[in-house]
């Protein structure tokens, strides 16, 4: 389990571009306070399945 108060929530944890019905967004991780550092960058459910640094997430009617 994830201690989240060793998280910054100020630090963003991905970052999107919207364009029409869908939205790009590339995800960092969490921030890490006590190291500085982004951890769980891979292996998420945010993570690309190709050469792409980002997910492709289309908007639902």
């Amino acid at each position: 389990m994830l201690n989240w108060d060793e998280f910054s929530k100020k630090n963003a944890i991905a970052d999107a571009v919207i364009s029409g019905d869908k939205m790009k967004l590339s995800w960092k991780g969490f921030f890490e306070k006590n190291t500085s550092k982004y951890i769980w960058k891979a292996d998420s459910d945010f993570s690309a399945l190709s050469d792409k640094n980002y997910i492709v997430i289309n908007k639902c009617e």
